[in-house]
């Protein structure tokens, strides 16, 4: 059951500051890129047993190291070595990481420039999580500035439609890292499963 918040107490309390966040109950999976990886998924844990963070947890990033920073009092497992693919088929050069993609958007692929590996430390979970969270803040930021919001534009969507009633960064939750599979110049993209989840409206921005 979800716990619905009276307009009283939205107003007295800001919903959105408690650590009791009102969801509508409502999930929207976004869908997946038509060349990912079928055979990789790492799922996003907390230190609680729960599944996933949302991009509210963290705070807003100068850089990337901001999130690499909170990540340990997060997620557990951080450190673990990503399952790579046989380093013959791809170098690091080719690893990239992308934030995730809401259904209408334009994908052009942009992405951070690859991770040069430390020497004798492998990639870690938490090296391409930090960057994946890092870029969907970002998009965030961008999207709450534009004159016209993209949830406005794209209102008719499932996932935006939903969304569009309280745009609010706990709505948008990262559930697992995802890659997809080698493309004809031998790169592998990692990026989020992102999951929308609609919380009741509160306090806060309107658009």
């Amino acid at each position: 059951m979800f716990k619905r918040y009276s307009a009283r107490a939205w107003r007295t309390q800001g919903c959105y500051n408690t650590g009791e966040v009102p969801y509508t109950g409502q999930e929207c999976r976004v869908a997946l890129p038509s060349d990912t990886d079928p055979n990789f998924r790492w799922e996003i844990r907390r230190p609680n047993g729960q599944h996933g963070v949302h991009l509210a947890m963290f705070k807003n990033p100068k850089r990337i190291s901001d999130i690499t920073e909170q990540l340990d009092q997060r997620i557990v497992c951080v450190d673990m070595p990503l399952p790579m693919l046989p380093m013959a088929e791809v170098q690091w050069q080719d690893i990239f990481v992308l934030r995730g993609y809401l259904p209408n958007e334009a994908e052009r692929r942009e992405h951070l420039p690859p991770i040069r590996p430390e020497r004798g430390r492998p990639f870690t979970c938490g090296d391409i999580l930090a960057r994946i969270i890092y870029q969907q803040k970002v998009w965030y930021g961008n999207i709450t500035r534009h004159p016209r919001p993209i949830w406005t534009t794209y209102g008719d969507d499932k996932v935006w439609g939903t969304w569009r009633e309280n745009p609010r960064e706990e709505a948008v939750w990262l559930v697992a890292i995802r890659r997809t599979r080698l493309d004809n110049r031998h790169r592998v993209f990692y990026f989020p499963e992102l999951v929308v989840r609609p919380i009741y409206h509160c306090n806060g921005p309107q658009y």
